[in-house]
């Protein structure tokens, strides 16, 4: 088994020297900790031929598995699917109303396994657990299939002239790009929308590129008030030890 979160993938499936290595013993790859596009479950499975690939979501404040999918066939992949839950999930609004099928809200866990709450900080505690429910965070919604699907979490959406955008989605179709790679979205101060969409992009070793490129290749592929009204080049993109996006800090840097 291998199991690696969705930044480290990436490099591995971009290494150069892979295909060197004899991978035909590996029966299962794991992923998590963060979304993982279709085109990168592809090359996983791809890299490994053998194998299973098993996505799974979690949070430390449900110990920590809430679901998982399960992918072998390529053309069978759902994008954005983390599959059914293994502990009583829902959707619900900002007034924590529940959701019918396919509408996007906040995703709701309940189970045994989960926290009491959080050391000495009953503030945080009584705003995450209601009614016996907690409120992850995370955007999502169930499919037809009755499959969670997430988008984003929810302190990240950029609210761009009474519009939203959710980061990841611009972030999968730039990281695309091949010359591009990773980027962080983020929204900065727009006098005139409220907030602007900015993009974080550290580029590939040896390549070149300048903000009109990665406009012009993020048109036609999303809505235009999702275009990143300006990008930010940088050498490196601050990561966690685990290999996560530090997206905070990222604000800090480039968010002014």
């Amino acid at each position: 088994m291998v199991g690696n979160v969705p930044t480290g993938w990436k490099k591995l499936v971009s290494y150069p020297d892979i295909k060197k290595y004899d991978l035909s013993s590996v029966r299962v790859a794991t992923s998590g900790g963060g979304m993982c596009s279709p085109e990168l479950k592809k090359q996983i499975l791809a890299l490994f031929p053998n194998a299973l690939l098993l996505d799974v979501l979690g949070q430390t404040e449900m110990t920590p598995i809430v679901s998982f999918r399960i992918d072998g066939d390529p053309e069978a992949i759902a994008d954005r699917s983390v599959g059914k839950a293994i502990v009583e999930a829902k959707i619900v609004d900002e007034n924590g109303r529940e959701l019918p099928r396919g509408e996007i809200g906040e995703i709701c866990y309940r189970s045994s396994s989960m926290m009491k709450g959080y050391y000495k900080d009953e503030e945080k505690t009584r705003e995450v657990m209601q009614d016996g429910w907690f409120r992850s965070g995370d955007l999502g919604y169930f499919d037809e299939e009755g499959e969670i699907r997430t988008v984003d979490r929810k302190k990240e959406c950029i609210n761009t002239g009474g519009e939203k955008v959710f980061p990841l989605e611009v972030e999968e179709i730039i990281q695309s790009h091949p010359k591009v790679d990773s980027v962080c979205v983020i929204g900065v101060p727009d006098e005139e929308w409220g907030s602007a969409v900015r993009a974080v992009v550290q580029l590939t070793e040896g390549e070149k590129m300048d903000e009109q490129e990665i406009r012009d290749y993020c048109r036609g592929k999303m809505a235009g008030y999702k275009i990143p009204r300006s990008v930010v080049f940088v050498d490196e993109i601050p990561l966690s030890p685990v290999g996560k996006t530090l997206r905070q800090q990222v604000r800090e840097q480039y968010g002014s």
